[in-house]
């Protein structure tokens, strides 16, 4: 059985530092809520297999807010 996180992190720097690892989306999305405006580029959250050592790839969507958001591909 696999296990699925969710990740926050910000996007003011290359390696994109973490800032919170969530078991469920709402989780993610609260904290990215609160935090984003302290960030210029704001933050981003996906989901991640637990295990999983390579992504096949990315996709990316805005929301109604306009903040930026990265799901692996396939997930939803």
């Amino acid at each position: 059985m696999s296990r699925t996180v969710w990740i926050v992190c910000h996007d003011e720097t290359p390696d994109n530092t973490v800032l919170g690892v969530f078991e469920t989306q709402a989780e993610a999305e609260a904290l990215a809520d609160e935090i984003q405006d302290r960030f210029e580029n704001g933050v981003i959250y996906f989901s991640w297999v637990v295990g999983t050592r390579y992504d096949g790839g990315t996709r990316q969507f805005v929301n109604q807010t306009g903040r930026r958001r990265t799901n692996r591909a396939g997930s939803r």
